[in-house]
């Protein structure tokens, strides 16, 4: 099974939709969304062969799947170990302009 990282950008991410959740809906709900989002992640970390959508237009190693509202992007690195890792970039809402969202990163 693939290593499970998670790059600062998407803990910042998970903090973010946790902040914005407990304020819209109450921190109960923020805990058991954000809980769900890293079960997802555990989950698609433990599954074999190539997964998700190619986002050549974002990164040319950036990959995403959906979950919910939200996308969740990551990308496969070999290790050290010879076990590949699976590690999560950014967890974004499915409606942000992601063009321009990448492309500030690289700023």
């Amino acid at each position: 099974m693939p290593e499970l990282r998670f790059l600062d950008s998407a803990r910042d991410n998970l903090v973010e939709i946790a902040s914005y959740l407990a304020s819209a809906g109450g921190e109960q709900a923020a805990i058991r969304f954000t809980a769900e989002l890293i079960g997802q992640c555990e989950h698609l970390a433990s599954l074999t062969g190539l997964l998700g959508r190619s986002r050549a237009e974002l990164r040319p190693d950036i990959r995403s799947t959906p979950f919910k509202n939200y996308l969740i992007f990551f990308r496969y690195l070999p290790s050290e170990a010879n076990r590949e890792i699976f590690e999560v970039v950014n967890i974004l809402e499915s409606h942000r302009d992601l063009i321009a969202y990448f492309g500030e990163e690289d700023s």
